[in-house]
């Protein structure tokens, strides 16, 4: 059997700080509460483009079909207006530029079909999914010359599948590079917290990195 292992940084389709592309997709005012303290959101500014490393294995079954899984950190980020409402206080506050940052690992399980190429360059179609949990949440800004700083715990999981196609180009039988272009769909999941996924369910990724192929 003839399996690889892979290290990967991915580029993500997102929005850009500093814009409001996506304020109109609100239908409904958010509220974070933190005990005695509420932080609720009334406006979205943008999304920084998400950010993706992990680290892969990959298990050849025949000459054209093979299977893999790892381990994914992904890094959302995004800036809104809200008020700040906490214990005792007889108004709330108007702020803006609150950063709203979310930490996932996830683990994806693909499937590849090579259906074209030569001894050192292969083309392949990929499909799967990938399971993620978020492991942390901030929420961020700056109140009368104070860094509030607010973490939240995520309940539930995210569920996404994505479809790609992939080459590979190998160097030697022990080391390739490979990009993968993808389209993946975010499931909707009412745990989750507000994010582009949650905006902008579709995602259109770049993935690129090295596979270090072992030897049958």
């Amino acid at each position: 059997m003839n399996s690889s292992y892979e290290i990967f940084p991915t580029a993500n389709s997102g929005g850009n700080i500093g814009t409001n592309l996506y304020s109109v997709g609100f239908r409904t005012i958010d509220t974070q509460h933190f005990g005695g303290e509420k932080i609720i959101e009334t406006e979205s500014t943008s999304f920084a483009p998400p950010i993706s490393v992990g680290i892969g294995l990959r298990f050849a079954l025949n000459k054209h079909w093979s299977i893999g899984t790892g381990l994914i950190y992904n890094y959302l980020g995004r800036r809104y207006n809200g008020t700040y409402e906490y214990a005792g206080a007889l108004d709330s506050e108007s702020i803006k530029g609150i950063w709203n940052s979310q930490h996932y690992i996830g683990i994806p399980l693909n499937a590849y079909y090579s259906f074209a190429g030569t001894e050192k360059l292969n083309f392949y179609i990929m499909a799967g999914g990938t399971v993620e949990k978020c492991v942390g949440e901030t929420h961020r800004f700056a109140y009368y010359g104070h860094n509030m700083v607010f973490r939240n715990s995520v309940a539930g999981v995210q569920f996404s599948a994505g479809l790609g196609l992939g080459m590979q180009y190998d160097f030697s039988d022990m080391v390739g590079f490979y990009i993968e272009p993808s389209f993946r769909y975010f499931f909707r999941e009412s745990h989750q917290s507000r994010s582009i996924r949650t905006m902008q369910p579709f995602e259109i990724s770049c993935e690129l990195g090295f596979r270090f192929n072992l030897s049958r």
